[in-house]
């Protein structure tokens, strides 16, 4: 995969309130469940942000923000970066959030499904699964909740 260039750049895990001081971001949400052994981040982190910066940079995102949940399970919201994502969106700072796949955001399908149906429309937020093709500015298809159902499902009883 090709390095992003020397010149993109972007804030990584900003405190709440330097968060809540910037305006029209386009966040970056990385998330893995389970710690590799690695000292530092984990590798899954390390590649999902690689991926992301690569296809942010490639579509000309600009105002990027990376949130990293490493090593937090995806069945609950209380993320400590998640929930920075959450509290952005409400104060209507963010204008794009890209994940890898839908599961980045969580594995509890409600809630995900709350997302992406209520929560990020009502405060014009497009959302961008790089991996299952969903990108809202295109609008959401009836695939796109069947499609973090049934990844729920595959991932039932794990931590993922």
């Amino acid at each position: 995969m090709k390095q992003p260039s020397k010149k993109m750049k972007h804030l990584e895990n900003p405190s709440m309130d330097r968060l809540l001081t910037m305006q029209d971001m386009d966040i970056l949400y990385l998330r893995i469940s389970r710690e590799d052994g690695r000292d530092g981040e984990s590798y899954s982190i390390e590649n999902q942000r690689k991926f992301l910066l690569d296809f942010a940079e490639k579509n000309d995102f600009r105002n990027l923000v990376c949130l990293a949940d490493d090593g937090v399970s995806g069945v609950t919201d209380k993320r400590p970066e998640f929930q920075k994502l959450i509290s952005a969106v409400k104060a209507d700072r963010v204008k794009t959030v890209i994940v890898k796949d839908m599961s980045r955001l969580g594995r509890n399908y409600l809630s995900v499904g709350e997302f992406v149906e209520y929560l990020f429309p009502s405060h014009n937020v497009r959302l961008i699964a790089v991996n299952d093709g969903v990108d809202t500015i295109n609008g959401v298809d009836d695939f796109t909740p069947f499609r973090n159902v049934m990844k729920s499902v595959r991932y039932w009883g794990t931590s993922c």
